[in-house]
Protein backbone atom coordinates (compact mmCIF):
# COMPACT_ATOMS: atom_id res chain seq x y z
CA UNK A 1 0.00 0.00 0.00
CA UNK A 2 2.86 2.31 0.71
CA UNK A 3 4.23 1.96 -2.83
CA UNK A 4 0.75 2.49 -4.27
CA UNK A 5 0.35 5.60 -2.14
CA UNK A 6 3.58 7.16 -3.43
CA UNK A 7 2.75 6.15 -6.98
CA UNK A 8 -0.45 8.15 -6.61
CA UNK A 9 1.32 11.13 -5.05
CA UNK A 10 3.97 11.18 -7.81
CA UNK A 11 1.30 10.86 -10.49
CA UNK A 12 2.38 7.45 -11.72
CA UNK A 13 -1.26 6.39 -11.93
CA UNK A 14 -1.93 9.24 -14.39
CA UNK A 15 -0.79 8.12 -17.86
CA UNK A 16 -1.25 11.58 -19.36
CA UNK A 17 0.91 13.22 -16.65
CA UNK A 18 3.62 10.59 -16.98
CA UNK A 19 3.58 11.04 -20.74
CA UNK A 20 4.18 14.79 -20.37
CA UNK A 21 7.01 14.18 -17.88
CA UNK A 22 8.68 11.70 -20.22
CA UNK A 23 8.36 14.15 -23.11
CA UNK A 24 9.90 16.95 -21.01
CA UNK A 25 12.81 14.71 -20.11
CA UNK A 26 13.32 13.72 -23.74
CA UNK A 27 13.21 17.37 -24.80
CA UNK A 28 15.80 18.28 -22.16
CA UNK A 29 18.10 15.49 -23.35
CA UNK A 30 17.73 16.63 -26.95
CA UNK A 31 18.51 20.23 -25.96
CA UNK A 32 21.63 19.10 -24.12
CA UNK A 33 22.75 17.12 -27.17
CA UNK A 34 22.24 20.18 -29.36
CA UNK A 35 24.23 22.25 -26.89
CA UNK A 36 27.06 19.71 -26.89
CA UNK A 37 27.10 19.68 -30.69
CA UNK A 38 27.15 23.48 -30.66
CA UNK A 39 30.25 23.54 -28.44
CA UNK A 40 31.95 21.07 -30.78
CA UNK A 41 31.28 23.28 -33.78
CA UNK A 42 32.47 26.32 -31.87
CA UNK A 43 35.83 24.72 -31.18
CA UNK A 44 36.37 23.18 -34.62
CA UNK A 45 34.80 25.41 -37.23
CA UNK A 46 35.34 29.13 -36.60
CA UNK A 47 38.40 31.32 -37.04
CA UNK A 48 38.69 34.67 -35.23
CA UNK A 49 36.86 36.80 -37.78
CA UNK A 50 34.07 34.25 -38.19
CA UNK A 51 33.72 33.94 -34.42
CA UNK A 52 33.33 37.70 -34.04
CA UNK A 53 30.66 37.84 -36.74
CA UNK A 54 28.85 34.82 -35.28
CA UNK A 55 28.89 36.37 -31.80
CA UNK A 56 27.38 39.54 -33.21
CA UNK A 57 24.63 37.66 -35.04
CA UNK A 58 23.74 34.87 -32.60
CA UNK A 59 22.98 35.04 -28.89
CA UNK A 60 23.64 31.31 -28.61
CA UNK A 61 27.17 31.94 -29.93
CA UNK A 62 27.95 35.00 -27.80
CA UNK A 63 26.74 33.45 -24.53
CA UNK A 64 29.13 30.47 -24.39
CA UNK A 65 32.02 32.76 -25.32
CA UNK A 66 31.25 35.17 -22.47
CA UNK A 67 30.00 32.77 -19.79
CA UNK A 68 31.35 29.31 -20.70
CA UNK A 69 30.98 27.91 -17.18
CA UNK A 70 27.43 29.20 -16.68
CA UNK A 71 26.09 28.48 -20.16
CA UNK A 72 24.58 24.99 -20.27
CA UNK A 73 21.61 25.11 -22.67
CA UNK A 74 20.69 27.09 -25.75
CA UNK A 75 18.39 30.06 -25.26
CA UNK A 76 14.81 29.19 -26.28
CA UNK A 77 12.92 30.85 -29.18
CA UNK A 78 11.19 33.41 -26.93
CA UNK A 79 14.53 34.76 -25.73
CA UNK A 80 15.90 34.81 -29.26
CA UNK A 81 12.93 36.95 -30.33
CA UNK A 82 13.56 39.30 -27.39
CA UNK A 83 17.23 39.45 -28.43
CA UNK A 84 16.26 40.41 -31.98
CA UNK A 85 13.99 43.13 -30.59
CA UNK A 86 16.85 44.51 -28.47
CA UNK A 87 19.32 44.37 -31.37
CA UNK A 88 16.92 46.22 -33.65
CA UNK A 89 16.22 48.90 -31.08
CA UNK A 90 19.86 49.59 -30.18
CA UNK A 91 20.77 49.95 -33.87
CA UNK A 92 18.47 52.95 -34.29
CA UNK A 93 20.04 56.41 -34.56
CA UNK A 94 18.76 59.47 -32.66
CA UNK A 95 15.93 57.40 -31.28
CA UNK A 96 14.33 57.13 -27.85
CA UNK A 97 12.71 53.70 -27.97
CA UNK A 98 11.22 52.41 -24.72
CA UNK A 99 10.97 48.63 -24.28
CA UNK A 100 9.26 46.77 -21.44
CA UNK A 101 10.00 43.12 -20.66
CA UNK A 102 7.73 41.49 -18.08
CA UNK A 103 9.06 38.02 -17.27
CA UNK A 104 8.50 35.92 -14.12
CA UNK A 105 11.36 35.48 -11.68
CA UNK A 106 13.72 32.61 -12.38
CA UNK A 107 13.55 32.68 -16.19
CA UNK A 108 17.00 34.20 -16.78
CA UNK A 109 16.01 37.72 -17.74
CA UNK A 110 18.85 39.33 -15.76
CA UNK A 111 21.42 37.15 -17.51
CA UNK A 112 19.94 38.18 -20.86
CA UNK A 113 20.28 41.85 -19.90
CA UNK A 114 23.91 41.36 -18.83
CA UNK A 115 24.68 39.77 -22.19
CA UNK A 116 22.93 42.64 -23.93
CA UNK A 117 25.09 45.16 -22.07
CA UNK A 118 28.11 43.20 -23.30
CA UNK A 119 26.68 43.24 -26.83
CA UNK A 120 26.34 47.04 -26.65
CA UNK A 121 29.98 47.32 -25.62
CA UNK A 122 31.32 44.96 -28.28
CA UNK A 123 29.14 45.67 -31.29
CA UNK A 124 27.47 49.08 -31.10
CA UNK A 125 28.52 52.71 -30.91
CA UNK A 126 26.78 53.27 -27.58
CA UNK A 127 29.03 54.97 -25.04
CA UNK A 128 27.21 55.22 -21.72
CA UNK A 129 25.20 52.38 -20.19
CA UNK A 130 23.32 53.17 -16.98
CA UNK A 131 22.14 50.22 -14.91
CA UNK A 132 19.40 50.89 -12.37
CA UNK A 133 18.20 48.26 -9.89
CA UNK A 134 16.17 48.23 -6.68
CA UNK A 135 19.35 49.06 -4.73
CA UNK A 136 22.73 50.42 -5.73
CA UNK A 137 24.36 47.17 -4.57
CA UNK A 138 22.23 45.12 -6.98
CA UNK A 139 23.05 47.48 -9.85
CA UNK A 140 26.75 47.28 -9.01
CA UNK A 141 26.52 43.47 -9.04
CA UNK A 142 25.21 43.59 -12.60
CA UNK A 143 28.11 45.80 -13.69
CA UNK A 144 30.54 43.45 -11.94
CA UNK A 145 29.14 40.51 -13.91
CA UNK A 146 29.42 42.41 -17.21
CA UNK A 147 33.05 43.17 -16.38
CA UNK A 148 33.60 39.48 -15.61
CA UNK A 149 32.38 38.75 -19.15
CA UNK A 150 34.91 41.23 -20.53
CA UNK A 151 37.55 39.47 -18.42
CA UNK A 152 36.66 36.06 -19.88
CA UNK A 153 39.60 34.65 -21.84
CA UNK A 154 37.49 34.05 -24.96
CA UNK A 155 36.39 37.69 -25.06
CA UNK A 156 39.87 39.04 -24.42
CA UNK A 157 41.34 36.91 -27.20
CA UNK A 158 38.74 38.04 -29.72
CA UNK A 159 38.28 41.69 -28.75
CA UNK A 160 41.24 42.71 -26.59
CA UNK A 161 41.79 43.63 -22.96
CA UNK A 162 39.38 46.26 -21.67
CA UNK A 163 41.76 47.18 -18.83
CA UNK A 164 44.45 48.62 -21.08
CA UNK A 165 42.86 52.09 -21.10
CA UNK A 166 40.95 52.36 -17.82
CA UNK A 167 40.41 55.80 -16.32
CA UNK A 168 37.89 55.04 -13.55
CA UNK A 169 37.42 51.62 -11.98
CA UNK A 170 34.97 51.89 -9.10
CA UNK A 171 32.12 49.58 -8.20
CA UNK A 172 29.50 52.12 -9.25
CA UNK A 173 31.36 53.55 -12.26
CA UNK A 174 33.68 52.18 -14.93
CA UNK A 175 35.22 54.51 -17.51
CA UNK A 176 37.55 53.13 -20.15
CA UNK A 177 38.42 53.30 -23.82
CA UNK A 178 37.64 50.11 -25.73
CA UNK A 179 36.73 49.08 -29.25
CA UNK A 180 37.77 52.51 -30.52
CA UNK A 181 35.60 54.68 -28.29
CA UNK A 182 35.24 55.92 -24.69
CA UNK A 183 32.82 53.81 -22.63
CA UNK A 184 31.09 54.23 -19.30
CA UNK A 185 29.14 51.82 -17.14
CA UNK A 186 27.30 53.34 -14.19
CA UNK A 187 25.15 51.82 -11.45
CA UNK A 188 22.46 53.46 -9.35
CA UNK A 189 19.71 52.33 -7.01
CA UNK A 190 16.06 53.22 -7.58
CA UNK A 191 15.31 56.65 -6.17
CA UNK A 192 18.99 57.57 -6.04
CA UNK A 193 20.63 60.80 -7.12
CA UNK A 194 21.77 61.14 -10.72
CA UNK A 195 24.08 64.04 -10.03
CA UNK A 196 27.39 63.74 -11.82
CA UNK A 197 26.15 61.45 -14.58
CA UNK A 198 27.20 63.99 -17.22
CA UNK A 199 30.72 62.57 -17.52
CA UNK A 200 33.06 64.04 -20.14
CA UNK A 201 29.98 65.74 -21.62
CA UNK A 202 28.33 62.36 -22.21
CA UNK A 203 24.94 61.27 -20.87
CA UNK A 204 23.47 57.76 -20.84
CA UNK A 205 22.47 56.46 -24.27
CA UNK A 206 21.32 53.10 -22.86
CA UNK A 207 19.27 52.99 -19.66
CA UNK A 208 18.40 49.62 -18.19
CA UNK A 209 15.89 49.51 -15.34
CA UNK A 210 16.37 45.99 -13.99
CA UNK A 211 13.85 44.89 -11.34
CA UNK A 212 13.72 48.35 -9.80
CA UNK A 213 10.34 47.60 -8.21
CA UNK A 214 10.26 45.24 -5.26
CA UNK A 215 7.19 43.20 -4.35
CA UNK A 216 6.62 45.46 -1.33
CA UNK A 217 6.71 48.51 -3.59
CA UNK A 218 4.28 46.87 -6.03
CA UNK A 219 1.84 46.19 -3.19
CA UNK A 220 1.80 49.88 -2.20
CA UNK A 221 0.16 52.43 -4.49
CA UNK A 222 1.99 55.25 -2.72
CA UNK A 223 5.39 53.63 -3.20
CA UNK A 224 4.59 52.61 -6.77
CA UNK A 225 3.56 56.14 -7.70
CA UNK A 226 6.69 57.53 -6.05
CA UNK A 227 8.92 55.14 -8.01
CA UNK A 228 7.17 55.96 -11.28
CA UNK A 229 7.62 59.70 -10.70
CA UNK A 230 11.33 59.19 -10.02
CA UNK A 231 11.82 56.99 -13.07
CA UNK A 232 9.98 59.26 -15.51
CA UNK A 233 10.63 62.63 -13.91
CA UNK A 234 14.26 62.19 -12.84
CA UNK A 235 16.05 59.13 -14.22
CA UNK A 236 14.81 59.17 -17.79
CA UNK A 237 15.43 62.89 -18.12
CA UNK A 238 19.16 62.25 -17.64
CA UNK A 239 19.29 60.69 -21.13
CA UNK A 240 21.57 61.70 -23.95
CA UNK A 241 19.91 64.31 -26.19
CA UNK A 242 21.23 62.39 -29.21
CA UNK A 243 19.27 59.23 -28.48
CA UNK A 244 18.74 56.72 -25.71
CA UNK A 245 17.37 53.18 -25.52
CA UNK A 246 15.24 52.63 -22.42
CA UNK A 247 14.75 49.04 -21.25
CA UNK A 248 12.47 48.28 -18.32
CA UNK A 249 12.77 44.70 -17.07
CA UNK A 250 10.53 43.53 -14.26
CA UNK A 251 8.69 40.68 -12.61
CA UNK A 252 5.04 40.08 -13.42
CA UNK A 253 3.46 40.93 -10.09
CA UNK A 254 -0.30 40.41 -9.70
CA UNK A 255 -2.53 43.46 -9.49
CA UNK A 256 -3.44 43.23 -5.83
Amino acid sequence: MQDAHWDSVLGKDDPALMGRIEKDIADAVTQQQESDAFYGNLEQTYNREQAIEAAKADLNFLAPLAIPIVFKFLFPPMFLLIWQLLQGAVAKVRDFTQLVLGIPRGFGKTMLIKLFALFCILFTGRKFILITAATSALAENIIADVIDMLEETNIKRLFGDWKLHVEIDRQELKKFTYRGRPLMLAAIGAGGSLRGLNIKNERPDVMIFEDIQTRECADSKVESDKLERWMIGTAMKAKSPFGCLFIFVGNMYPNS
